[in-house]
């Protein structure tokens, strides 16, 4: 029976989210079509993110094509995961079914309207760390260290989707360090990172791009990114404030107010963490960005609720819907219901094909201002280095000028360029790279607007 109503549960998720305007974020296509097309991740194109989730979209699509439905059935996939992971670890910490179902309940009514229904990095890492947080907190309470060996492996799997996620696996190194460190410990805890870290580098290695990873992922997102305007966006709107309040009050009432912070570690553990995921938000605050504190939101609610009858579990959780329900469901529902998919509308489609029955397949192509899911879609390719036309991208000092070096030995035949929207010179949309710009304007030409506000550019001849 508690099967049955779990696998109800999912399937209104799923409702919801088949329903749901679905984001098909062009670099979940991209990245990966560049890879099976002799791309390397970090010498062919500037890739600032570990490579598990392209090198695993890649193999997908590679077997299953490249469409759109093969990135929702691998993104609904993930969040169902996500919510069975979160119904087995919400019973473990309670030890009762019937309150780990209202809390899969109550994720299943509000995760897909907190911008939850795409894939995008943030997604990917939902299932490692919840699975990681679970195998800690049993090898914390049975003390049998083979589940730290699983915590391990499942938290340095989720660094190598996202890098920030490699505090979750620093946090649990200071936790081992404070329980007391031991030879068998250290191994099983050093092992899956160092592992996969030693294969990540050998790869690297191979393909001499180890620079180029540790410049993309580490180095100039804590030490450059943040100087160009436009990068950190962690301004709310009164909206997004209200509800984050709506959320959180429950869980500092109980562990401030209450004074349960301390009560026992699964406590102390999982505010920690919900404390961590919170930080991940930065510097782009959106809620999509805030899945995985969504998932730690609702253990933490569970474990509020442990000791409660069902009737106040329940009231508790359908109040916390009722006051989202203006703020998040009604706008949601108003614009999202059913609305064709974002980034692979009919006007993408449409596009694409233009620029395929200009462009024959061989012919390198240049999209500047456009989104990169239109090479997918087209089935063309840029020349290498490729890039988006993000500014803390091409204001990297050196990155325009290695660019439009080797556009000097391999130029792409044609330039689509969407005509830049009127705002600030560093917003998505406005910003424009002087030096690529300029060698556009020096060595191609004008040939005709392709669609309103797109333009076709194609290279002179000698």
């Amino acid at each position: 029976m508690i099967i049955l109503i779990l696998l109800g549960l999912l399937s209104f998720q799923l409702f919801l989210l088949t329903n749901l305007q679905f984001t098909a974020w062009p670099e979940m296509l991209s990245y990966p079509y560049l890879r099976n097309e002799g791309f390397l991740l970090y010498k062919d194109m500037i890739y600032p993110y570990p490579p598990l989730l392209t090198v695993f979209l890649s193999f997908v699509y590679k077997f299953f094509g490249y469409d759109v439905i093969v990135l929702k059935t691998v993104a609904w996939t993930i969040i169902l995961f996500s919510s069975a992971i979160l119904y087995y670890f919400a019973n473990y910490i309670t030890g009762k079914k019937i309150i780990a179902l209202i809390s899969v309940g109550f994720y299943v009514l509000i995760q897909p309207f907190f911008e939850g229904n795409m894939l995008w990095f943030d997604m990917a890492i939902v299932p490692p760390v919840l699975l990681g947080t679970y195998f800690a907190l049993r090898w914390i309470q049975e003390k049998n260290d083979n589940f730290l060996l699983l915590t391990s492996f499942f938290l340095s799997t989720a660094a190598l989707i996202k890098q920030t996620a490699a505090l979750f696996l620093i946090i649990l190194g200071m936790y081992v360090i404070f329980r007391g460190v031991t030879r068998g410990r250290l191994v099983k805890l050093a092992f899956p990172p160092l592992m996969l870290l030693t294969l990540l580098v050998i790869r690297l290695v191979q393909e001499q791009a180890l620079q180029d990873f540790i410049n993309w992922t580490i180095l100039y997102p804590l030490g450059e990114w943040g100087k160009f305007s436009g990068y950190v966006q962690m301004s709310l709107s009164g909206r997004q404030i209200l509800v984050t309040i709506i959320l959180l009050t429950p869980i500092l009432l109980y562990n401030i107010v209450r004074r349960k912070i301390l009560s026992d570690i699964t406590s102390l553990l999982l505010l920690l963490l919900l404390v961590v995921s919170l930080v991940m938000v930065y510097p782009r605050f959106s809620f999509f960005h805030l899945q995985l504190a969504l998932a730690f939101i609702v253990l933490n609610l569970t474990l509020v609720v442990k000791s409660w009858d069902v009737k106040r579990v329940i009231m508790l959780f359908s109040g916390v819907v009722l006051l989202l329900i203006p703020f998040i469901h009604k706008p949601v529902l108003a614009v999202d219901w059913q609305k064709d998919t974002r980034f692979y509308e009919t006007k993408d489609i449409d596009l694409a094909n233009k620029i395929a029955n200009i462009a024959d397949r061989k012919d390198k192509v240049f999209f500047l201002g456009l989104h990169s899911s239109l090479y997918v879609i087209a089935d063309r390719l840029p020349p290498k280095r490729w890039t988006d036309n993000f500014i803390w991208y091409l204001e990297i000092p050196g990155v325009q000028e290695e660019i439009v070096s080797r556009w000097e030995k391999n130029p792409p035949v044609y330039v689509f360029w969407r005509q830049p929207s009127v705002g600030n010179s560093f917003d998505l949309g406005v910003y424009q790279p002087k030096k690529i710009v300029e060698y556009i304007q020096n060595h191609y030409n004008f040939v005709s607007e392709l669609v309103l506000g797109v333009q076709t550019w194609k290279l002179k001849k000698d």
